[in-house]
């Protein structure tokens, strides 16, 4: 089976323009497995294994057509993607479309930080005093990097568990 990866750049929503600021991606996958082998895949890949069963490599739902995963991590990772999945059939094949964000609070949180600390650099540097405004700036910058390094460190990850699952491969 042939997986392609179909990166969109047409975002419909308002949000998307502060998404640039933010690690965000948006792709389609396109199956040949058929539209019910996709839904028992997906509900196998994130169904609740118990405390005795094997060891998960993704958390998630479906709901219908829609999806949400997220990789299963034994460490602390606020920046963890989440994907978004929405199942649909183009009339030759099915379609997935996936969109990977950081969960709401860590976007809301970064929005703060990142804005905070550009806006302090921004009044240091208009102090009449001549203020030195090195550290926001290594702040802003500091959290920038931190973001974006710790997202696509587990973008690349999920995408490919996120494939293997469209497949209809063991996770």
């Amino acid at each position: 089976m042939r997986v392609e990866f179909i990166r969109l750049y047409a975002y419909e929503s308002v949000v998307s323009d502060a998404m640039n600021i933010l690690p965000y991606e948006r792709y389609r996958l396109h199956t040949d497995l058929k539209q019910e082998e996709l839904y028992k895949a997906i509900d196998e890949a994130c169904r609740s294994r118990g405390f005795s069963g094997p060891r998960r490599s993704i958390h998630g739902r479906r709901k219908g057509d829609d999806f949400k995963v997220y990789r299963a991590i034994r460490y602390q990772n606020t920046f963890l993607p989440y994907g978004f999945g929405t199942i649909s059939y183009d009339g030759a094949r099915v379609c997935v479309d996936i969109t990977l964000r950081m969960n709401l609070f860590a976007i809301v949180f970064m929005l703060v930080w990142l804005g905070g600390t550009f806006g302090i650099a921004l009044v240091e540097m208009r102090d009449i005093n001549g203020g030195e405004p090195k550290v926001p700036f290594i702040m802003c910058g500091a959290g920038y990097l931190l973001m974006q390094a710790a997202f696509w460190y587990e973008a690349s990850r999920i995408k490919s568990l996120v494939e293997k699952m469209v497949h209809g491969e063991a996770l």
